[in-house]
């Protein structure tokens, strides 16, 4: 090189060092929409299990024992439904069965409720069972809680739990001539207390005349069916059909709450007559939708409420958000001072250690912008969001010789090198 040793890059070529060395490569091309049937059915387990965090948020955003709210337990329920979804349709797919019959997908493009075995918490505490009542007409179908008699003690033996544990019940709903499904959710303690808040016995009944005996100050939510018959309870939420039914157990210990494991039960004969999307028409749905790699999965908030409404068939796209926008000029922070630099190249060097990387923008979404030390989105972190949409951060240790590659919307869309402070390379990623 006749100006000496290079870095940086000019058009699709990239000049770097390595071992005292000149580097020259080109960059990878960027196929900006690709649409193979593998390609198509990833897309489609994605924006499912977007969609299922979308309408269980309000329970699954803390739901995970161990894990933080928030992010840590979005990104573990995320992760634990995209491995039932991918184990679900391998085992059909590889089995030779038909993707006509298996339920229920989200298109990409689409947004709303889509009812399937959703996999809500994970923890230690004794898992609580829950059945549905076999489908045979619209407004047949109801939870089941296995109980040999109707009181608080009965549950708690039954169940290996204790006095003053919490059950959420939780339900996927399609309410007698409706087509929309609603997300429910209804909280007991097993902790029966008289009406002057002194303690019942526990051998009080659990219901009597429909409602909950004795309840505890902290029990909320309405039942549209609870009652007991010989050895179990009936259970809904609403007036209609339980489509999908689970019961989370919690319980307070030194100050930190544990969970029990729970998986939404389903009955697949529902979802066929409630217009759900099996796996061969998601992709049929989603072959016509113009699928952009720099557009962002967004997630809707599942509110605060007791009760979430969507249309549960997918029959109408989601509304467009606002598209998110990236400044050009980034902030690094490497060996203790911080500048801003144009990423316009592709690449930049970035004095070691790198400690954080800051994009500012708007409309940022969680997820929209990753950063990883290889060139796979898979592996790679989310960058943080702020509450306004406008910064996203990232922030580690990046020893000397290491690269950073930032990802958005999980296409390569710069590289930030850390170099020692005397322009070599030498160093350990930490």
């Amino acid at each position: 090189m006749l100006l000496g040793q290079l870095r940086g890059a000019v058009g699709s070529i990239v000049f770097s060092r390595s071992n005292g060395q000149q580097v020259v490569r080109s960059k990878a091309e960027t196929i900006k929409n690709p649409k193979t049937l593998k390609q198509t059915i990833q897309r489609i387990l994605l924006n499912t299990a977007s969609q299922a965090y979308s309408t269980c948020q309000v329970i699954a955003d803390h739901s995970f024992e161990g894990k933080k709210s928030g992010q840590e337990c979005m990104n573990t329920f995320m992760s634990k439904n995209l491995e039932y979804l991918r184990n679900r349709v391998a085992e059909i797919v590889d089995g030779g069965g038909d993707m006509s019959d298996i339920f229920n997908f989200a298109p990409v493009g689409m947004s709303g409720i889509f009812p399937g075995a959703w996999i809500l918490s994970k923890g230690t505490l004794p898992k609580v069972n829950i059945t549905l009542v076999p489908y045979t007409t619209i407004g047949s179908s109801k939870a089941k809680l296995a109980a040999p008699a109707n009181t608080y003690a009965d549950i708690i033996a039954r169940y290996g739990l204790r006095r003053g544990d919490q059950l959420t019940f939780v339900t996927l709903e399609a309410p007698i001539e409706s087509e929309n499904v609603y997300f429910n959710y209804a909280r007991v303690i097993l902790d029966p207390r008289n009406q002057d808040g002194t303690a019942a016995d526990l051998s009080s009944a659990f219901i009597e005349d429909g409602h909950i005996n004795l309840p505890n100050g902290k029990n909320e939510g309405n039942f549209g069916t609870l009652l007991f018959s010989t050895d179990h309870f009936e259970i809904s939420l609403t007036s209609g059909d339980v489509i999908c039914a689970a019961v989370i157990v919690s319980r307070e210990a030194d100050g930190t709450w544990k969970r029990s494991d729970s998986q939404f039960i389903v009955q697949e004969a529902i979802l066929q007559d409630y217009n759900a999307y099996s796996l061969a028409a998601a992709i049929a749905a989603s072959k016509g939708v113009n699928i952009d790699v720099e557009n962002a999965l967004y997630l809707n908030n599942a509110g605060t409420g007791g009760q979430q409404s969507t249309n549960s068939g997918g029959s109408e796209p989601a509304p467009s958000p606002s598209e998110p926008t990236f400044s050009t000029s980034v902030k690094f922070t490497g060996n203790g001072a911080s500048a801003t630099q144009s990423v316009a190249g592709g690449s930049t060097s970035v004095t070691a250690p790198i400690t954080a990387i800051e994009v500012t923008g708007s409309n940022l979404t969680e997820g929209v912008l990753k950063v990883g030390t290889a060139n796979d989105a898979s592996q790679a972190a989310n960058m943080s969001i702020n509450a306004g949409g406008t910064k996203a951060t990232w922030s580690g240790s990046a020893a000397a010789g290491t690269t950073l590659y930032v990802f958005k919307n999980n296409a390569l869309w710069f590289t930030a090198t850390a170099v020692a402070p005397d322009g070599g390379d030498n160093g350990d990623a930490n």
